[in-house]
């Protein structure tokens, strides 16, 4: 079963590329077969592990989205950490945004075009813009479950709220399958009385349940992506790599109802 995974939320800077990043890495390391698709045109989740958008051209998602590619695999980039490829964005999503948002229909072809990938990924991981157009929707549409970085600071409570208004809308417009299936509190420091009243507000809302393991603040964070490290090979014994483990490890465990992942098809 192919399981499809989205990091989302409306705030930017909520960390969303490095939740996306650690977590695959860190199922790759669990022996899954994981995509990471980056359909931010920004593209920092391929440059995270070296792949620049100029030197990647012809493939990648805007490729897929574009070119009806007869092999789909053909367009992914591998990252050198064995189980775990890349399916790279970059500037040309915001020309394919552009160009495509009034067709009708649009905001289905991500998911009709990623469905080639079911038979040869155990996880596909979205990284998404934190804007609402047709990219994210793509995403919210084709997606089953949506992890949703939360920063431990009450602007951002602001941004969950107005993300999951948008997720009870794609929910009743389509897809039935979406759920927000974790929050994970980042930028987390359990000696602040800020971080335990926002996990206390997210659990007293959506239930213990919803509440992911923490990632605590490191800068090691912020200065793997320029050695196109992940915090694992950057600072394996850094709080945030112990971290981020301890995440992956458990959103391998979570279950769901049968609609919240895909066959394969052989």
């Amino acid at each position: 079963m192919a399981r499809l995974i989205a990091f989302a939320n409306r705030k930017g800077g909520s960390g969303k590329t490095t939740a996306a990043v650690h977590v695959a890495a860190g199922l790759a390391d669990l022996d899954c077969r994981v995509l990471l698709i980056d359909v931010d045109p920004q593209a920092h989740a391929g440059l995270w592990f070296g792949i620049s958008s100029r030197e990647n051209r012809g493939r990648g998602l805007y490729r897929l989205l574009t070119a009806e590619e007869k092999s789909p695999l053909s367009l992914v980039a591998k990252t050198g950490r064995g189980n775990l490829d890349v399916l790279a964005g970059g500037p040309g999503l915001t020309e394919y945004e552009a160009e495509n948002s009034h067709k009708r229909g649009a905001v289905y072809e991500l998911a009709r075009l990623i469905a080639p990938y079911f038979a040869h990924y155990d996880y596909l991981i979205f990284d998404t813009p934190p804007t609402v157009g047709l990219l994210m929707l793509s995403v919210l549409t084709a997606t089953r479950w949506i992890l949703l970085p939360l920063p431990m600071q009450f602007l951002a409570m602001e941004g969950l709220a107005e993300m999951v208004r948008l997720l009870y809308k794609i929910n009743a417009s389509g897809n039935k399958s979406l759920r927000l299936k974790g929050i994970i509190p980042v930028m987390y420091d359990k000696r602040l009385k800020i971080s335990s009243n926002i996990q206390k507000e997210v659990a007293r809302v959506f239930g213990d349940k919803i509440l992911l393991p923490g990632v605590r603040p490191t800068v090691k964070l912020a200065e793997a992506p320029s050695f196109k490290q992940t915090v694992f090979e950057y600072a394996p014994a850094c709080t945030a790599a112990l971290d981020y483990r301890r995440l992956a490890k458990h959103i391998k465990e979570l279950r769901g109802a049968g609609e919240d992942s895909v066959k394969r098809t052989e």
